[in-house]
Formats: C-alpha cells, sequence, structure tokens
C-alpha cells in the first residue's frame, strides 16, 4: 500500500514524470508512523509479507532476517523519535522443531534485551506518542478510498484445542507417504479430465501438479469445479504446502505464479558490486549472463524465460540462490576467491549430484529454503 501511494512523489503526466519506482518499503520505512487523512497506519515489515514469495516461511530464515532487520535498525535509525518494529506472529511459527527458538526469542523480547540491544514491547496506544510519524499529505480522497484493509482469515483449527503456545508446538506434522509425481505425468490429460481430478484429490503433490498443468493451459482466470479461480487456489495451496514444510509443491505453485523476491534486483547488484557475474539458466541449456545491474523487471523475464521452461522450480530455486550468495559474498568474501562468474544452473547440478551421493531419494527442489545438515 505505502509503495503504491508513494508512486505520487515527483510524478507529473505533463513531463512524462512517472514518480517514484514501485519499490518494496525497507524496514525503515515500516518503522515510522502514518498519517493519511485522519487515520493511523502501521505497516508490518517485508520481512514478514508471504503473499509475494515464500522465503518468509522457512522459520530458520526468519529468526535470522528478524535479528537482521533489528541490528539494521539499532545501526542506521537516524529519524526523530523511536523506531516501532511489528511482529507479525503467525500459528505455524509456534510449531515445529523451531517453536523454542522463536519462544526464546519472544522471552529475549520481553525481559528488553537482544543481541546487546534495548528494546521495549508494549501496547502500541502506548508507543505513537514516541514514535516517528509521517504524515503523507500528498494523497486524495480518491487514495483513501482505494485503501483497502483486509483481516486475516483464520485456518481450520476446529481439531485442535489450544490453551498455549506450548500445546501448539507439541502438534505433529505428519511426513506423507504419497508416491512423488511430475506435471509431467498429466500432460497427456485433458483439462477437463484435469479439473474432474481436483475436486477428489487428497494429496498436495498431486494437486499442485493438477493445478500447475491446467493454469499453463488455461491461463490464471479459468474456474475450477467448486467455481475458484485456479490462481486462488494454487495461492492457498502455496501457503498449505509451506505449513507442512512440503517445499517442492510450494516452488512448483510460486513459480506457476511467477512470483519474485522483492529483493532479487539489489542481490545481483551486490554481487556485481563484488566483480562477480552471474549466468541464469538450467544446466545443459542456454544461459545468459547478467554483468551490469538490471531492473526487478528484467531480472524476473530472464528467470521465467531461461528457467521456466526446462525446470519450472528452478525459476524460483535460483532467486534463493541468488539471495543466499549475495549474503555470502559480504559475509564471507573468502568463499569467493578466484570466482569470476558465478553460474547457478552449475551450481544446482552439483546440489543434485550432492544430494545422490548422501541421501539417495532427495530431489533438491524439496530442500527448506534454509537447509542445514547435520
Amino acid at each position: 500500500m505505502a509503495s503504491a501511494r508513494r508512486r505520487r512523489i515527483r510524478s507529473s503526466p505533463k513531463l512524462g514524470l512517472t514518480g517514484r519506482p514501485l519499490r518494496p518499503i525497507g524496514v525503515l520505512g515500516t518503522s515510522k508512523i502514518y498519517k493519511i487523512m485522519g487515520k493511523t497506519v502501521l505497516c508490518y515489515p517485508i520481512t514478514f509479507e508471504i503473499s509475494d514469495f515464500y522465503m518468509s516461511q522457512d522459520m530458520h530464515l526468519l529468526l535470522d532476517d528478524i535479528k537482521s532487520d533489528l541490528v539494521f535498525l539499532s545501526k542506521c535509525w537516524k529519524l526523530h523519535g523511536r523506531p516501532i518494529y511489528v511482529l507479525l506472529i503467525r500459528e505455524e511459527m509456534a510449531r515445529g522443531e523451531n517453536a523454542m527458538n522463536m519462544l526464546t526469542m519472544l522471552a529475549a523480547f520481553k525481559h528488553g534485551e537482544f543481541e546487546n540491544m534495548r528494546l521495549q514491547v508494549g501496547r502500541l496506544q502506548s508507543m505513537i506518542s514516541s514514535g516517528c510519524i509521517e504524515h503523507l499529505d500528498f494523497l486524495d480522497t480518491e487514495d483513501l478510498k482505494e485503501l483497502q484493509f483486509v483481516a486475516y482469515a483464520d485456518d481450520d483449527t476446529k481439531s485442535f484445542l489450544y490453551k498455549s503456545l506450548t500445546d501448539v508446538s507439541q502438534i505433529v506434522l505428519m511426513p506423507s507417504e504419497e508416491s512423488p509425481s511430475s506435471f509431467r505425468d498429466f500432460e497427456k490429460h485433458s483439462t477437463q479430465e484435469l479439473t474432474a481430478l481436483t475436486a477428489d484429490c487428497d494429496s498436495v503433490e498431486v494437486m499442485s501438479n493438477l493445478l500447475f498443468v491446467i493454469r499453463q493451459r488455461e491461463g490464471p482466470n479459468f474456474r475450477l469445479t467448486d467455481g475458484t479461480y485456479v490462481d486462488n487456489q494454487i495461492e492457498k495451496l502455496t501457503r498449505h504446502a509451506a505449513k507442512t514444510r512440503k517445499w517442492s509443491v510450494v516452488r512448483l505453485c510460486s513459480s506457476a505464479l511467477s512470483k519474485v523476491v522483492d529483493s532479487l534486483a539489489p542481490s545481483l547488484a551486490g554481487l556485481l558490486v563484488k566483480g562477480r557475474h552471474i549466468t541464469i539458466g538450467v544446466f545443459g541449456k542456454s544461459e545468459y549472463e547478467i554483468s551490469e545491474p538490471i531492473r526487478p523487471n528484467e531480472a524476473k523475464e530472464i528467470l521465467y524465460s531461461y528457467c521456466f521452461p526446462y525446470e519450472p522450480q528452478e525459476a524460483v530455486l535460483q532467486q534463493e540462490m541468488i539471495i543466499h550468495l549475495a549474503t555470502y559474498c559480504y559475509t564471507e568474501p573468502q568463499l569467493f576467491d578466484g570466482i569470476l562468474k558465478v553460474r547457478l544452473g552449475w551450481f544446482v547440478q552439483a546440489m543434485k549430484i550432492e544430494l545422490q551421493n548422501r541421501f539417495m531419494d532427495l530431489p533438491v527442489h524439496s530442500l527448506s529454503v534454509c537447509h542445514r545438515t547435520k
């Protein structure tokens, strides 16, 4: 919302100026309080956004990102007032093997100190007076009408009775015994047959393959038997698969929706600044070499032109690799000594070979976003 409205800044149709580029608001911008036509608006950091990309649904990565956000705020906040960091807590954050790490972090917040940083947890009403307030006076009545605040929909959790966060973390996500399948196994069937199969399909993997083929044939506005659009069903399936840690399904669905991570272009620029060129493409197929900074829409076009036709999941997997490689290039530059060109397709192929040697049947696309081996 804030990024869309900020496009009005310095815009002039007469001069042909389109205004501020449509870019996500960073943690400095989301730590402010905005006043819009008498309304008080507070934004949560893009770290918690899951509709654009799925990386923040991996708990290892999310905890690291929260820590990085707070460290960045403590070092770079120079504005008047105190920054307000909105922590968006979802049910799945208190589940699984990382539940205690999340609870430990929240306990540290409550005690007022985390990673040598002083912070305060409290009600928003008591913090507004000391926060940094920015008035968006350039918005008009028409802009205000476009603002739509949608409440979060709760998942169906009637089968569980939660008395505390400890109870939530005790819920065991049972591993799936479904046989693996590929979307190519369904390409020989007609759309009518595939649509009929979606009505009675209980397998997350099979459902993702069915919806992927339907979406590629009929487009995003195709309606399924229950009347829902195929894109809406894919988005819903993506979130469900992320909760159950079926990352292969998450990547296939995200590639079907042509998703792009917000920090892709800055990460590419960071690698280029360090003197490394990047090639995008599937191993054994044509590649595209990036030797100069490009715009986000250009990066998206390259990924979905050179990866998607051959391995759809690599269109998003290579985005993850770019983010991680850019981070390592700054934090552990010695790893890149002697490397002038980073060939992502070859990286993925090396990962496949290593997984075959160590884990046999573990596909590279099923690895978690922040995979750690013991």
